[in-house]
């Protein structure tokens, strides 16, 4: 393996690494995803540094998808709103 070549994969392994890190930052301020952020933070450190990088990837991959399943999942505000401006009655009284 040439110079260049090593350079490519740590080049590679330092992207990689660096969103592993980045989705941490992505993930909800909710107390009880904070495990979650923690363990993003621990795999894109183990990746960085070389360990179990299959695993760490695996693990990026599955709380992404996770991720966004839960935000699809969220209502959107315009929409709710929306919705419930079109659901409300003005009562008259007789």
């Amino acid at each position: 393996m040439d110079g260049q070549e090593h350079g490519d994969r740590n080049g590679m392994s330092k992207l990689v690494g660096a969103l592993i890190e980045e989705l941490a930052h992505d993930v909800p301020d909710d107390p009880r995803l904070e495990t979650v952020r923690a363990d993003l933070l621990a795999a894109s450190k183990s990746y960085n540094e070389g360990k179990k990088k299959d695993l760490a990837l695996r693990f990026y991959l599955a709380i992404r998808s996770l991720l966004q399943e839960l935000e699809r999942a969220r209502p959107e505000p315009a929409k709710a709103k929306e919705a419930g401006a079109g659901s409300e009655h003005t009562h008259i009284p007789n």
